[in-house]
């Protein structure tokens, strides 16, 4: 259930639903600006995948964002 503008009113006297407001157009123009991502599907052996599991932990990130950082950079080597 989401904060409808009279309910936010009477909890902050409306100013969560103006901060709300003002987030969400300036997060709508940086998603709008941002290239669309296309969905992939990987089948790997058990170890390699254990074996990413604890890179990307390690590194603080998520297993996508280091799979495409590794192929991003791969990519760059190639000159491509």
């Amino acid at each position: 259930m989401g904060f409808s503008p009279s309910l936010s009113r009477k909890l902050f006297g409306g100013r969560f639903f103006v901060v709300a407001s003002v987030f969400y157009s300036m997060y709508s123009e940086i998603q709008a600006k941002m290239p669309r991502k296309i969905p992939i599907s990987v089948r790997l052996n058990p170890e390699v995948k254990a074996c990413a599991d604890k890179m990307a932990k390690k590194q603080n990130r998520t297993l996508t964002n280091l799979i495409e950082t590794l192929l991003q950079e791969a990519c760059q080597k190639q000159g491509k």
